[in-house]
């Protein structure tokens, strides 16, 4: 995928413009984050982290497309808005968790 956004880049003639590598950015971020995403997606069989894959890839994308200020603005945001959903899913399982393995009732982390 990450080729494949390079060879499309290279056929629209943005490659060699180092203003239009850093609209784009967000877009190769979106992909890169999406491959670890897809990786842990075939290794735990979960579905969830492909439709964080998905988000993702998506947002990267849309970010590119619609941000044009000329800098990294596009990056940020995508980095920033990636960060909170990767920590509000983070604290959705463990909430769940911590709600389906209580910890018994005179167990401490005590040593004695």
């Amino acid at each position: 995928a990450v080729a494949a956004l390079g060879l499309l880049l290279i056929l629209l003639g943005v490659a060699d413009d180092p203003l239009q590598w850093r609209r784009w950015s967000a877009a190769l971020a979106g992909l890169l984050f999406a491959g670890g995403l897809h990786h842990a997606a075939r290794r735990s069989g979960l579905w969830r982290y492909h439709l964080l894959a998905v988000l993702s890839v998506s947002g990267g994308i849309l970010l590119s497309i619609t941000v044009r200020d000329g800098g990294y603005l596009g990056l940020r945001v995508y980095l920033v808005a990636m960060g909170v959903v990767v920590f509000v899913h983070g604290a959705a399982l463990f909430s769940r968790f911590t709600r389906e393995h209580p910890i018994p009732p005179g167990v401490t982390d005590e040593h004695e």
